[in-house]
């Protein structure tokens, strides 16, 4: 949200509190598409992000375990 945030004060330049040099203002803009805009992201990251939380530590343990031959 604060890139977006950033992104969108830095393209109207009235609402602009910093000026960002050029290097900084295309970084701003690839993180803004990246993030924002480029729907492969929008989709990738949510299943990321369920299968991190999906396991537990000991559901983890004892998958690796069976996997590794370690009981």
């Amino acid at each position: 949200m604060l890139i977006n945030l950033l992104y969108e004060f830095n393209e109207r330049k009235y609402l602009a509190v910093v000026l960002l040099n050029p290097f900084l203002e295309k970084i701003l803009s690839y993180l803004h598409y990246i993030l924002f805009l480029d729907i492969g992201t929008t989709i990738i990251m949510p299943v990321f992000i369920w299968i991190i939380v999906l396991f537990r530590k000991s559901d983890l343990n004892s998958l690796l375990g069976k996997a590794g031959g370690i009981n």
